[in-house]
């Protein structure tokens, strides 16, 4: 393209009066002066973070929020009771639902590609959308669902000024003095000098034509200076970062104290209205024009308009500059005074307003040529002239979640991010090293490589960002370091267990048999209120666990079960290392009643309950029972009723609280119901599956935790081992499939800081993909 063009630029403005700065509202949030960080390699990216399904709208009471309210600022506080007339734990849970809406509607618009719209009323959420389906998979997500538009109010449009806040597409005057007369340009982006985060303001090279910068307010945009009065100073143009000509026009101004840079556009009400009526459009990176896609402009003469990219990389011969200037060219009208303007597509800057022909917008040769911000082969652009010296401004509105840790000593961190823009990225930053660690956003996921990091536990802080610029909060949480413990087989396992909980002496010792469940379900509370290892055994003493067992100088050995579980030949053997006492009744409900009298005596206040016919349950509720000083008893849960033993026997120990552990599947209704008419208090702890079932137990019976354990919850002998070590150590136990960890666990370990995990078995239960906390 070889046709000459004339600047979009210079309009005459008379300066008229200076003004005081009229007052402004609705504007987003200060952007920080950013603090620049090196930045080092990227790492690969996890394409397997991703979890399945939506996520699910839980109710918002304000009891909940009861705690939170009670640290709030006095501040806000009594601005939310003065001016939102409801408590401050309300306002706490209003906007707990309101995080949750977003969530949802973001998450149901990139599964369906439908246009959703949440809203919320209180603690409760509504999704708008025109898709039915949509709106079914809202309900089956707890919210409620409307198909078809959002109600909207209108606002009108305010005469509101941008002030010391600096935005895209802001008037501001150039001239020798406020008393004469000069010329107009419009802002690009608002940014900061890099390094040292000194606030700066892009714009176009031929607007530095006089030495004088000054704010203009306007009340609309106009061709004209009649609408306009100024401001206070602005600036003053960047040494070395005006270029008009040569492949380039953009230039740098240097804003004066008290300006904020803005990580957004004026809209100008949508078109030509005031110009901060209605939202300022989000600047979320920057990024190259494409063919075909769709550009938005904000200028102070034609204000906000959009047309469609052309031709990217297209050198254009401007009145007055040498050479060409590298240009996007778009349909997008512009006009004089709008040069320097900034152009978006999307919230991603591609560039600003440099010229265009002196011929109408509706002209259909019409086009204005904009300067690129990058591009992608190569030619002139703001990012190749200003990367290490500026970046603009932006929003980086996106939620990390942390979903796999490693070890301490490598492997990858990864997780997701909801709301990530392209040019987005993870920062990461170990506590123990001076380097931040980054890592692309692909599909919505993310892993960093601690490949070199440090041995032991290492806090981090994790967040979304581009350039500088990183969202907030971030996740900061401890990497969690795995420790395995297994033998060559599960009777070895037993005793590397017994071993981590009693390295010296303990008094008394559970064996119980490694072979089957029933009996030994109930072991795990009971040894560890005794302060007991639990060890197991074979048809025959193993004599790794009769080596143990001698080395701990035992008084006393418990046998957990009858002669079919624990043979005589195993009970001659432990009577050669110290006295035997054998518990075992007439099936396993009676054992699990033995073993709770003999453990926890003839008064037991509080009882966990699960079901006798199945491990996962009972397993769970093992090391916490245990650490709270609680028995687990064993039930027939599929009956319609509580047994009459478990509930003569819960009657005689003043039982008053029972946590029954297990979904209806596993523990009928019928049986909450007859201990519930017994005056007990029941509540059920019972998740989607085994695994959920034994987070659920470990979440609510620890509120506090910095170390957890990890056992199969296919197989049952290391875990039963591994509740006693689990309840002796005040922690959680938490069950696998073996392969992977859920999400939700790993959310878990995050959000308690926990600084190590302890794997309970060999590669053949817990796979080595365990040691690194492979995310499900």
């Amino acid at each position: 393209m070889k046709r000459a063009l004339a600047l979009a630029a210079t309009v005459a403005v008379s300066a008229g009066l200076l003004i005081a700065a009229p007052a402004w509202a609705d504007a987003p949030a200060d952007a920080p002066a950013p603090t620049p960080q090196p930045i080092a390699p990227g790492a690969t990216v996890d394409a397997d973070a991703t979890p399945k399904g939506l996520p699910k709208i839980s109710p918002r009471s304000a009891q909940a929020f009861e705690e939170s309210a009670r640290n709030l600022d006095p501040g806000l506080a009594a601005a939310v009771t003065r001016d939102l007339h409801i408590p401050p734990a309300q306002y706490l849970a209003d906007a707990a639902a309101a995080q949750d809406a977003g969530a949802l509607a973001t998450a149901l618009g990139a599964q369906t590609g439908a246009a959703v719209t949440p809203q919320v009323e209180g603690a409760t959420v509504t999704v708008y959308t025109p898709d039915a389906h949509a709106a079914g998979l809202a309900r089956a997500a707890g919210a409620e669902a409307v198909v078809g538009a959002a109600p909207k109010r209108d606002f009108g449009d305010l005469p509101l000024h941008p002030l010391a806040d600096v935005y895209g597409g802001q008037p501001y005057f150039i001239g020798n003095g406020p008393g004469g007369s000069g010329s107009r340009c419009s802002a690009a982006f608002p940014g900061f000098a890099l390094p040292g985060g000194a606030p700066q303001l892009l714009s176009a090279g031929h607007c530095a034509d006089a030495p004088i910068l000054y704010e203009i307010n306007l009340t609309a945009p106009t061709v004209t200076g009649v609408l306009a009065t100024l401001g206070n100073a602005l600036g003053g143009w960047v040494p070395g970062s005006v270029q008009f000509g040569n492949d380039a026009d953009s230039s740098l101004i240097a804003l004066s104290a008290g300006h904020t840079p803005r990580p957004a556009l004026l809209k100008w009400g949508g078109g030509r209205g005031a110009p901060l009526a209605g939202t300022p459009q989000a600047v979320t990176g920057v990024g190259p024009a494409v063919v075909g896609a769709p550009l938005c402009k904000s200028g102070s003469t034609t204000g906000w308009s959009c047309g469609s990219i052309l031709a990217t990389d297209e050198p254009v011969s401007v009145q007055g500059a040498p050479g060409t200037i590298n240009s996007i060219i778009a349909t997008t009208c512009s006009d004089h005074g709008d040069s320097g303007g900034a152009a978006v597509s999307g919230s991603t800057a591609v560039g600003l307003v440099s010229a265009g022909p002196d011929l109408p917008c509706t002209d259909p040769q019409y086009f204005t040529a904009f300067y690129p911000m990058a591009s992608s082969t190569g030619g002139s652009s703001v990012t190749a002239r200003y990367s290490s010296t500026w970046e603009p401004a932006v929003s980086v509105p996106a939620t990390v979640t942390v979903t796999s840790l490693p070890t301490s000593a490598g492997g990858v961190i990864s997780g997701t991010v909801a709301g990530a823009f392209p040019g987005d990225f993870i920062k990461l930053k170990l506590a123990s090293e001076t380097t931040v660690r980054t890592a692309s956003i692909v599909n919505g996921t993310w892993s960093v490589s601690l490949a070199g990091a440090p041995a032991g536990a290492t806090s981090y802080t994790v967040s979304a960002a581009w350039g500088t610029f990183s969202t907030g909060p971030a996740v900061t949480g401890d990497v969690v370091a795995t420790q395995r413990i297994a033998g060559s087989d599960r009777f070895d396992t037993s005793v590397a267990i017994a071993k981590q909980a009693y390295p010296a002496t303990a008094d008394t010792v559970y064996v119980a048999t490694g072979l089957n469940y029933p009996d030994a379900l109930s072991a795990g509370p009971a040894a560890a209120k005794e302060k007991a290892p639990l060890l197991l055994t074979g048809p025959t003493l193993p004599e790794s666990v009769r080596a143990e067992i001698a080395s701990l100088h035992p008084r006393h050995i418990v046998i957990v079960g009858g002669l079919s579980a624990v043979p005589a030949a195993v009970e001659t053997a432990l009577a050669k290392l110290a006295p035997v006492e054998r518990i075992a009744g007439s099936d396993r409900f009676d054992t699990s009643r033995r073993l709770a009298s003999k453990a926890f005596g003839s008064a037991i206040p509080a009882a966990f309950v699960a079901t006798g016919t199945n491990f996962p349950d009972a397993l769970a509720a093992g090391a916490a029972a245990g650490a709270q000083g609680a028995p687990v008893l064993l039930v027939n849960g599929g009956w319609g009723a509580v047994d009459a033993g478990t509930a003569a026997f819960l009657t005689e120990a003043g039982t008053k609280t029972v946590k029954l552990v297990g979904g209806t599947t596993v523990v009928s209704p019928g049986v909450q119901a007859s201990l519930g008419k017994q005056g007990i208090s029941v509540t059920r702890l019972a998740g989607s599956d085994r695994f959920e079932t034994a987070e659920v137990v470990g979440n609510t019976s620890f509120p506090t935790y910095t170390q957890a354990y990890v056992a199969s919850g296919l197989g049952f002998p290391d875990a039963l081992a591994g509740s006693a070590l689990a309840a002796a150590k005040g922690a959680p136990l938490f069950t696998v499939n073996g392969s992977c960890v859920p999400r939700s666990v790993l959310r878990d370990l995050v959000a308690k800081n926990v600084q190590r995990a302890w794997l309970l078995g060999g590669k053949s239960v817990l796979a080595a993909s365990i040691d690194t906390l492979r995310s499900c």
